[in-house]
């Protein structure tokens, strides 16, 4: 009995193969182990299957796994069907699965390295430690010499006040007063308004305190040598002409702080300090800030000079000796603020 025989399209016979495995057994001897057929399909028991040190998992035949999300495909040049994958640099994105791309000057990768995206802006802000501190200062220190003014005002016809040369004095505290602000505009947002203020508020008001207490230790210097002298009164020693010495010494600085912004106008610069870092700040040269504070540290030394002049004075005049004591402060607060300022290369850091 004959049965039917079966020709494929090539004209060939249809095959039916065995499928065997050939694994090592349980008494670790070797042998086939039959796991499908093959019948114009394939038909394979994967329970059967056993792969040893792939832990049972079917092993893959090609050389290199597909590279990693944010990994690029370098192909090797002795097999084409091989390849490594690369890591881009951190400032990379990926263009394609063969090729790392650069970001532009002020953008950096997005998450999934994608795309490139805009770096925010880095500057001091209200809520940040750097920020809170020296803010906190600044209003306990405006708040104390308001008060100061306060009781200045309403005491002043007294005897105290008059003699300590309560004009002057209010001008020290103008001063001082400008001095709490100066933090205030330093850390606020910059912008090209900022940015001059803070120039303004850079030396004017150090100038204003030293001013005043220059022509204040000046004139109890000149009073007091020229009585050993004559019982002639010195010139300039009215509390108008006092005012008037104080404010010329003051439009040095002025004259100093509109020649800066006349010829360098303040404007706010773009600073990339890291890949994914933008610090944004007032443009100004660390010699340009260095010498509007010139003529304050001036103003500093010849306070000094004459407030040790003046340390012997009589009882009645014995604030000199305080003047002294921290017109020696203000020197070594000067004398470490300089370098500390011009050797800080970073702008984040100043």
């Amino acid at each position: 009995k004959s049965g039917s025989v079966r020709f494929n399209r090539d004209g060939d016979r249809p095959g039916s193969y065995q499928l065997y495995q050939y694994r090592k057994s349980s008494d670790s001897t070797f042998e086939y182990v039959p796991v499908g057929t093959w019948d114009d399909q394939l038909v394979i028991n994967k329970s059967l299957l056993h792969w040893g040190k792939f832990n049972d998992k079917l092993p893959g035949s090609i050389c290199v796994a597909p590279c990693e999300a944010g990994l690029i495909t370098q192909m090797l040049h002795t097999d084409r069907c091989c390849w490594i994958c690369i890591r881009c640099q951190p400032y990379q994105i990926l263009q394609d699965e063969f090729t790392c791309a650069n970001c532009s000057k002020y953008k950096m990768p997005s998450k999934d390295k994608s795309t490139c995206v805009d770096i925010d802006d880095e500057y001091l802000r209200w809520n940040e430690a750097f920020s809170i501190i020296p803010a906190a200062l600044s209003v306990v220190g405006i708040f104390f010499t308001m008060f100061t003014i306060i009781v200045f005002i309403k005491y002043q016809n007294t005897p105290v006040i008059r003699a300590s040369g309560r004009e002057l004095c209010y001008v020290l505290l103008s001063g001082i007063l400008l001095t709490f602000v100066s933090p205030v505009v330093i850390l606020a947002p910059p912008s090209d308004i900022i940015c001059g203020l803070r120039r303004i508020m850079l030396g004017i008001p150090l100038v204003i305190s030293y001013s005043a207490l220059f022509t204040k230790t000046n004139r109890v210097y000149r009073i007091f040598n020229s009585g050993k002298r004559s019982v002639k009164r010195p010139q300039y020693t009215s509390p108008r002409s006092q005012i008037v010495i104080c404010l010329l010494l003051v439009s040095v600085q002025v004259f100093v702080t509109v020649a800066w912004l006349l010829i360098h106008p303040p404007a706010v610069t773009r600073e990339k300090a890291e890949w994914n870092r933008v610090i944004i700040d007032c443009s100004a040269s660390d010699l340009a800030e260095v010498t509007s504070l010139v003529y304050a540290m001036f103003l500093v030394l010849l306070c000094t000079v004459y407030a040790f002049k003046t340390r012997k004075m009589p009882e009645n005049f014995n604030e000199a000796k305080f003047i002294a004591f921290t017109m020696y402060t203000t020197c070594i607060v000067w004398t470490a603020f300089i370098p500390i300022v011009v050797g800080t290369a970073s702008t984040d850091y100043k």
